[in-house]
C-alpha cells in the first residue's frame, strides 16, 4: 500500500465517506444550530437581571410575598373654621390642631373697678383693660398658655354719721388683671380714684387712653360737690367731670373675631355728686372699666366692679 492510500484511509475514518464541500456545509450548519439554541427569546437580559426576575417569580408562586403596589402621597388641608372663646377667668392651655398653621387672636384685659364715694362727691370711673389683636403663625402640637383676667373690684364708700359722729371715707377701685395668650399681654385697667380735694367744686379729671402696653387710666374723683372723671378707654380718654356731673367714659373699640361685632375696652363713667348712684354693672368679658359712685350728703356708695377680660382664637383645622 502506498503512502497516498494510507492518508486517504485515515481521512475516510475521520470524516466518513463525504466530499470536502459536504463536510464543510455540515460543520457550518451545526455551529448555527448551536448558536440559535443558546439565544433566549425576546430581549437579551444580563445575568443579574435574570436572577432577580427568577427570584421574584419563585417567591410569588411559592406564596412568600408579592411586589407591593405603588402608593401616592395624600395631602390633607384644613377645611373647617373654628372660633375658640376663652371666657372663664383663670388659666388654661390651647394645643394647636394638626392641620392648623395660622391663628387670629383677640386679647382683652380686665377692666379697673370704679371708686367708692361719700358725702356729696363723685368718684372716678375705672380704666378699660387693654385690647390686643392680630394674626400669627403656629405649628401643630404646640401648647400655648391662655389667661383670662378678672375685672378689678369697686372701691368702698362709707358715709359720715353725725350722731354719734363717725367720719365717712371711700377707697379707690382695684386694678383689673391682665389677660394673656402666648407672650402677648393685655394689661388690666387702672382703678378709679376717690374724692380728691377740699369741699367745694373740684371736678375730677378723666383717665388716660389705653394702649397696647397699658390699660386705661382711672378717672379722678371730684371734691365735695364735684363730679368724678370717666375712666380711659381704648378708643378715647375719659372725660372730666363738669360741675356735679360725672365725666363721660372713654370709648372702646369694635371687633368681629367672635363672629359678631362687639365693643371691648370702654372706660367706666364718673360718679355724679349729690346722688346715690353708682351707675351700671359692667358686662362680663368686655374689659370695660367699672362706673364710679356718686354720693349725697352723709351717704356712702360703693363703686362698680370692672368687666372681666376675654381671649378669642379663630383658625382653620
Amino acid at each position: 500500500m502506498s503512502n497516498n492510500d494510507i492518508i486517504n484511509a485515515k481521512k475516510k475514518n475521520l470524516f466518513g465517506d463525504q466530499s470536502s464541500s459536504s463536510r464543510l456545509h455540515k460543520i457550518i450548519k451545526g455551529t448555527n444550530d448551536t448558536e440559535k439554541k443558546s439565544q433566549p427569546a425576546g430581549p437579551v437580559k444580563n445575568t443579574t437581571e435574570q436572577n432577580s426576575i427568577r427570584n421574584a417569580l419563585s417567591k410569588t408562586r411559592g406564596g412568600g410575598y408579592t411586589i407591593p403596589p405603588k402608593v401616592s402621597a395624600v395631602v390633607e388641608y384644613a377645611t373647617r373654621e373654628i372660633i375658640n372663646v376663652f371666657s372663664t377667668v383663670g388659666s388654661t392651655t390651647w394645643r394647636v390642631p394638626r392641620l392648623t398653621s395660622r391663628v387670629a387672636y383677640l386679647i382683652v384685659g380686665g377692666g379697673g373697678g370704679g371708686s367708692g364715694s361719700y358725702d356729696n362727691a363723685g368718684a372716678g370711673g375705672g380704666g378699660a383693660g387693654s385690647v390686643i389683636y392680630g394674626v400669627m403663625t403656629v405649628y401643630p402640637g404646640t401648647i400655648f398658655n391662655v389667661v383670662v383676667g378678672d375685672g378689678g373690684n369697686g372701691g368702698v364708700g362709707v358715709g359720715t354719721v353725725s350722731n354719734p359722729y363717725s367720719a365717712g371715707y371711700s377707697t379707690d377701685g382695684s386694678e383689673g388683671a391682665a389677660s394673656v395668650f402666648y407672650n402677648f399681654v393685655a394689661n388690666g385697667g387702672k382703678g378709679g380714684y376717690n374724692r380728691s380735694g377740699p369741699p367745694g367744686q373740684n371736678d375730677g379729671s378723666g383717665g388716660a387712653l389705653a394702649t397696647s402696653v397699658s390699660g386705661g387710666g382711672g378717672g379722678h374723683g371730684g371734691g365735695g360737690g364735684g363730679g368724678g372723671g370717666g375712666g380711659g378707654g381704648n378708643g378715647t380718654a375719659g372725660g372730666s367731670g363738669s360741675g356735679a356731673t360725672g365725666g363721660s367714659p372713654g370709648t372702646g373699640v369694635s371687633n368681629n373675631l367672635s363672629g359678631a361685632v362687639v365693643t371691648y375696652g370702654a372706660g367706666g363713667r364718673g360718679g355724679t355728686a349729690g346722688t346715690t348712684n353708682n351707675g351700671s354693672a359692667s358686662i362680663a368679658n368686655s374689659g370695660n372699666g367699672g362706673d364710679g359712685a356718686g354720693a349725697a350728703s352723709y351717704s356712702g356708695i360703693n363703686g362698680r366692679k370692672g368687666g372681666s377680660g376675654i381671649v378669642i382664637l379663630r383658625y382653620m383645622e
